[in-house]
């Protein structure tokens, strides 16, 4: 399996785990989720492709029961804290990030919202989780 494969993968369980968390099974409301990314470079579509295949397979779909809201920061990882709190205003259930500093960002400026990382090399050491067997708190990935 190669890098891309298992990033797809890893990202497709972790919204499948906190997805059924967060949403309330029966719920008819349309949620929001927010997506931020480094920038809309090549691995965008197929990260977002990634997303929205998972999201269907729960039942989630982007323009019917679900809104993608996707951030960019334009390469300027500086950027992150003011999305942050943009995809917060917007109303974002839960905060999907694809690299490790826009991961730091939404810990940071969202302690109470669910947060899935992908694309973080060393998510303890970066203070995202306390383990990788028990993340705790609000962010996984």
């Amino acid at each position: 399996m190669n890098r891309r494969d298992w990033l797809l993968a890893i990202l497709s369980l972790g919204v499948s785990a906190v997805t059924r968390g967060a949403f309330a099974q029966g719920d008819l409301r349309v949620r929001r989720i927010g997506y931020l990314i480094a920038s809309t470079g090549a691995d965008f579509p197929v990260l977002h492709d990634a997303l929205r295949r998972g999201l269907i397979d729960l039942g989630y779909v982007d323009g019917r029961n679900l809104e993608i809201v996707v951030r960019s920061a334009d390469g300027s990882a500086d950027r992150y804290p003011a999305l942050v709190a943009e995809l917060l205003e917007l109303g974002v259930s839960v905060i999907v990030t694809a690299n490790t500093p826009a991961a730091i960002a939404a810990k940071a400026g969202a302690p109470s919202t669910p947060i899935v990382f992908a694309g973080v090399g060393d998510p303890v050491g970066s203070d995202l989780v306390k383990s990788l067997r028990t993340p705790g708190g609000n962010v996984t990935g």
